[in-house]
């Protein structure tokens, strides 16, 4: 296997998000010539273990053999060009994601796993590895019917926003979406300090021209994407999860510029892994 090859690990369960979070990485590893691992992971809060069944480490472990090679064989009947690998641990799933994204370049998994508690708006697994991960994390959601053709990344002056819209420009040269880069605060009034001494309208000229610079370089690797800038008066978290209902992807920053040295998720992106009504990448 190439070392430079973009790598992609996904991580499976039984479930049908994960199945749709396969097919999503499937496409982006066939759409960046890349590799693709499918990763299973021991889920001691599944149904069966829960009621006492199942608990036969032999059993446990071919089943887990049985759903990779399922899962390999749907991957492979629609991108017959990825190079694919299969894998199981006996660890808990987001431990082993976890482990496994010091060795890849983008983690893949479902907002939903085959626990018990699927009413949640987000798997504890999800959560736990869009927290802890060493690379992005997308976080698949079912797909529309009928895509918008649109990737939808929230800005702010943080470094790992400025990797994030990157990386949506990257994507959407690859999918052919156009990409709206939302960036959005709520100053408490007119006065506020933040401010300084521009109105809102001279804010939000700012915020346009400083988008723009930071593009430039995307827009020279991608000349063909469109992009447009939206700056809004108005809670990021809300406007975010608005735009998510008619976008395809979402991608934010792991953290943006407040929080506190040593956070691993800012709290714009914990909001949209809970509300985000499309799939979400979060960068760092």
């Amino acid at each position: 296997m190439d070392d430079n090859q973009y790598r992609i690990v996904a991580g499976v369960d039984s479930s049908h998000a994960s199945t749709t979070a396969v097919e999503w990485a499937a496409r982006a590893a066939a759409a960046r010539q890349g590799s693709l691992r499918l990763l299973h992971g021991f889920s001691p809060d599944q149904s069966g273990f829960a009621f006492g069944m199942d608990t036969d480490a032999d059993a446990i472990r071919t089943s887990g053999e049985r759903l990779l090679a399922r899962l390999a064989a749907h991957v492979h009947a629609a991108h017959d060009t990825v190079a694919l690998t299969t894998a199981q641990s006996d660890d808990y799933p987001a431990k082993a994601l976890v482990r496994a994204s010091l060795a890849a370049d983008l983690v893949v998994l479902g907002a939903h796993g085959d626990s018990q508690l699927g009413l949640a708006s987000v798997g504890q697994t999800a959560t736990q590895v869009a927290s802890h991960a060493s690379v992005p994390v997308t976080i698949v959601r079912g797909a529309p019917d009928d895509p918008f053709g649109r990737i939808t990344v929230g800005l702010d002056p943080s470094e790992d926003a400025r990797r994030a819209l990157a990386w949506a420009v990257d994507e959407a040269g690859r999918t052919g979406a156009e990409v709206l880069a939302v960036h959005a605060w709520q100053p408490q009034d007119a006065d506020d300090p933040h401010l300084r001494k521009a109105d809102w309208a001279a804010y939000s000229r700012q915020v346009e021209d400083r988008v723009q610079e930071w593009i430039e370089p995307q827009r020279r690797a991608h000349a063909d994407v469109k992009v447009q800038v939206q700056v809004d008066r108005a809670n990021p978290s809300k406007v975010l999860t608005m735009s998510s209902r008619s976008s395809d992807l979402v991608v934010v920053g792991a953290r943006g510029s407040g929080g506190f040295e040593g956070l691993r998720l800012g709290r714009v992106s914990r909001d949209l892994l809970g509300h985000a009504a499309c799939s979400l990448t979060i960068v760092r």
